[in-house]
């Protein structure tokens, strides 16, 4: 008797785990999820080693492509190490659920990162498919215009023209001068060229080159400063 009231508890408390991982799996893919930022890449305007909301709604939610990228069921990877190998090799194409908008210019983006696709970088995009982006002596310039950006942005300084820049590839442009680069148009799976709010210690598209939409999980809102320059 003693041990049939054990047995209705256990299942009792185990269907309520269940409940809360399916609820919080569900939350985390399809309205968004609290991410830690590592670098110091974003400072001015998220310092390292914050916390942030990862908003999946405004672009839509990227659907998992495995298991493995489903929110809180990945945790469980961690126990077998074996299922997880096993798991990499499945491909469920890319999804996406429908979202109230697409990204748009000085939205701070979350995506995988073009060199490595199993990190997750955060960066503010710049310029859209078909701009021209540029930056002369630390401020940026799209299509000739300057950029108008929140004041917690850290702009490069003069002493930054001896940082060279990795793409594209061959070019003599440097973090603090750079461009002007045309950005490619893809109506299907447009390109975004992303950097830094700390330029002076960011690796963003000066580095590696385009984000593409395809590669975005989501946004992270932002409280705009009246004081923009």
């Amino acid at each position: 008797m003693e041990r049939s009231k054990r047995h209705r508890k256990v299942w009792k408390y185990s269907r309520w785990l269940v409940l809360a991982i399916c609820l919080l799996a569900f939350v985390g893919t399809f309205i968004g999820e609290i991410r830690w930022v590592p670098s110091p890449s974003m400072e001015g305007t998220i310092m390292a080693k914050s916390l942030v909301w990862v908003d999946k709604t405004q672009y839509g939610a990227r659907l998992p492509r495995r298991v493995y990228d489903i929110p809180v069921i990945q945790y469980g990877f961690f126990l077998l190490p074996q299922l997880y190998r096993f798991d990499q090799r499945q491909d469920w194409g890319y999804h996406r659920a429908p979202g109230l908008g697409m990204p748009q210019r000085g939205d701070i983006i979350v995506f995988n990162c073009p060199t490595d696709s199993a990190a997750l970088y955060c960066k503010r995009l710049i310029g859209m498919s078909g701009d021209t982006v540029e930056i002369r002596h630390g401020i940026a310039y799209i299509n000739g215009k300057k950029l108008r950006l929140p004041h917690t942005v850290r702009p490069t300084i003069e002493g930054d023209t001896i940082y060279s820049v990795g793409f594209p590839k061959g070019s003599r442009w440097n973090t603090h001068n750079y461009g002007p680069l045309i950005i490619p148009v893809d109506k299907e799976n447009p390109y975004y060229f992303v950097l830094g709010d700390n330029r002076r210690n960011s690796s963003d598209s000066r580095v590696w080159g385009w984000v593409r939409y395809k590669s975005i999980a989501g946004r992270i809102p932002e409280n705009r400063h009246d004081d923009e320059r």
